[in-house]
């Protein structure tokens, strides 16, 4: 049987290795960089005479949120890290 201790160790090690995040940040990478394209090859497709201002605003839109999306993800992903120069927290003393 799996003691408690061998539990958190296990997550401590999932945590340190930070495997969901980077998990996340670059399944929406990939996903976000197959939609612009998209986007964008559906809109050069069009004959240039046929391409309204509509047409425009619609990428110009799709691809700000993505990138704009993205970048906020990616902030949230790098502040979110350890800080390995700190000193480890003893529950057992009170915090001053």
């Amino acid at each position: 049987m799996i003691g408690k201790a061998q539990l958190l160790h296990a997550a401590e090690i999932l945590d340190s290795l930070r495997i969901f995040p980077r998990l996340f940040v670059g399944t929406y990478t990939v996903w976000g960089g197959g939609t612009c394209w998209q986007v964008l090859h559906w809109y050069f497709a069009q004959p240039a005479a046929e391409r309204t201002v509509q047409d425009a605003g619609l990428v110009t839109s799709v691809v700000t949120v993505l990138v704009g999306f993205l970048t906020t993800m990616y902030r949230t992903y790098s502040d979110s890290g350890r800080d390995w120069n700190a000193r480890p927290v003893d529950p057992m003393r009170p915090q001053p």
